[in-house]
């Protein structure tokens, strides 16, 4: 099957769960790159969440980000020593890299390389320590599919403690994408590599339809899940507030959720999800008077979200934006 047709549903999801890939502009082509890219781009676009990810607009443009790389790196005599380096070197090594090189990403001592050579193009790895090419498993289009999804949807993930069978399936059928669909707007997201071994990421179109998954699984399978990355508001109880996630009544309206993945032994790690202000709401936190309690929310609701809080006597603190949630010593989260 062609996959441009793939790719095209691909944009569709990617706009579905990544608020920030909503204002889209056409990608200019390049006759130049592979088929692969050139089908990927033209169907993704260009916007807030793409624009870092996509090919540069000329060859021209690719070359400045190598070049940049190597003059910072070949700025230690140490580096310059290991790589041998001829005058013919600089100011980028080209003997070094694979055929018709692109650079796809910097992190760090390691650069991500395509070489765009037929149609499928392969990925390559080299790092600053030494000139040694090492060929990825993956391809161009599942590691390009793959960052969009796990930066784009930041403010919408989650995560999941692997154990039980969720039923999942590939979110589309037929293309080479670490992503499976658990339920309505409620998706796994997988490594480039491996799979996870004991938690991977989950992304949702929004807070309501995470909960409302989390909430109508089996009770053993709810406490696998963990709280959300995003925005949450602050705030310490009051003597009119009964807003604890770790106390023995759940107030009305909301429900409980038992964090399996911890200790079943008291203190416990609970959770309490339902509404605040008309808003969905995960709240984590409490137990002693003056622990804070975090309320995750969608970051458009914040602002109603305070107003309900303080409504109901809570002391809010501040609204602060979470890049990460704490996983469990030795646990695993796609990256």
């Amino acid at each position: 099957m062609p996959l441009k047709p793939l790719f095209q549903k691909f944009a569709n999801l990617l706009g579905e769960l990544c608020p920030e890939h909503r204002d889209v502009q056409p990608w200019v082509d390049r006759p130049d790159l592979a088929t692969e890219v050139r089908d990927l781009w033209s169907c993704v676009g260009l916007s807030r969440l793409s624009a870092k990810y996509a090919p540069r607009e000329t060859p021209a443009a690719e070359l400045e980000r190598f070049v940049a790389v190597f003059e910072d790196w070949f700025e230690s005599a140490i580096v310059r020593d290991r790589w041998g380096l001829e005058p013919k070197d600089e100011p980028v090594p080209w003997r070094f890299l694979p055929p018709a090189p692109r650079l796809l990403e910097q992190s760090g001592n390691r650069i991500l390389i395509a070489s765009d050579v037929g149609d499928v193009p392969k990925v390559f790895s080299l790092t600053r320590s030494q000139p040694r090419l090492t060929e990825r498993v993956f391809s161009v289009s599942r590691w390009a599919m793959h960052e969009l999804l796990r930066a784009g949807s930041i403010g919408h993930q989650g995560g999941f403690a692997v154990g039980p069978d969720l039923h999942p399936h590939a979110a589309i059928e037929g293309l080479d994408l670490p992503l499976e669909r658990v339920g309505d707007g409620v998706y796994l997201l997988g490594d480039l590599e491996v799979e996870p071994t004991k938690g991977q990421s989950v992304l949702y179109r929004s807070l309501g339809h995470y909960i409302r998954y989390v909430l109508a699984l089996p009770e053993d399978a709810q406490g696998h899940f963990w709280s959300p990355y995003g925005t949450r508001v602050v705030f310490l109880r009051t003597k009119t507030c009964k807003l604890d996630p770790q106390g023995s009544v759940v107030p009305a309206g909301f429900r409980r959720i038992l964090g399996t993945q911890f200790s079943q032994k008291p203190p416990y790690n609970q959770r309490l999800v339902g509404e605040v202000g008309g808003c969905w709401v995960w709240l984590q936190g409490g137990g002693a008077p003056n622990m804070p309690v975090f309320a995750y929310c969608e970051a458009g609701d914040a602002e109603q979200v305070k107003a309900g809080l303080v409504s109901l006597g809570a002391k809010v603190q501040k609204v602060e934006v979470t890049t990460h949630t704490a996983l469990p010593k030795g646990w695993h989260r796609a990256p």
